[in-house]
């Protein structure tokens, strides 16, 4: 049996009165700490979207904070959006810390795509807005021809580790399978085995 942490100095006390108690009901003692799988694919997630895709999290706040607090700004994209024939919806916030929010709040950029670069690109021609920082991040990724290959990356990778960070991102404790059936999951989504 093996008791998983974020690290290994943390829970000591629970892994000690967990083995205590196996020892004295006669049963195998614990194995060491592991790491816990969830953080490994969080950070393998992080330093892959370092690598390509780091502007599409904050392309997503960006564009969800532009639209927050100004109902006129609201009212502007809506236009858009019917202009365009486009579901009349507005961002979604994305919770850096937690990737389940990344692909929702991608796939709504993906779908606004069009309108987000006629409404920025085309609308809010002003000398006003040059001097608001998310204004300039927003255009300078909306000018970048990669960035809609990021999105789509991006939102393809959400899906698939989608699942595995829902399995893991619940309350309470977790009896989790073995670490070759996890393997076997993970290897699937990217292997036809």
């Amino acid at each position: 049996m093996n008791l998983s942490s974020d690290g290994p100095n943390v829970n000591k006390a629970v892994w000690k009165i967990i083995d205590e108690h196996l020892k004295v009901e006669d049963l195998h003692c614990l194995l060491p700490f592991i790491l816990c799988s969830l953080h490994v694919a969080h950070n393998a997630f992080h330093y892959g979207l370092k690598e390509y895709g780091s502007e599409v999290g904050q392309l997503s706040l960006d564009l969800f904070y532009w639209f927050k607090q100004s109902p006129c700004k609201r009212k502007d994209f809506l236009e858009v959006l019917q202009e365009m024939e486009l579901e009349e919806k507005y961002f979604i916030r994305h919770v850096q810390s937690r990737w389940l929010t990344l692909g929702p709040t991608t796939e709504r950029v993906i779908r606004h795509y069009a309108a987000v670069c006629d409404y920025f690109l085309k609308h809010l021609l002003s000398k006003e807005h040059e001097k608001n920082n998310n204004y300039c991040r927003i255009c300078a990724c909306l000018k970048d021809k990669n960035t809609i290959t990021e999105l789509k990356f991006v939102a393809s990778l959400a899906n698939i580790f989608e699942p595995f960070l829902k399995l893991f991102q619940t309350e309470g404790l977790l009896f989790i399978f073995s670490t070759m059936n996890v393997v076997l999951w993970l290897g699937g989504c990217f292997l036809d085995i």
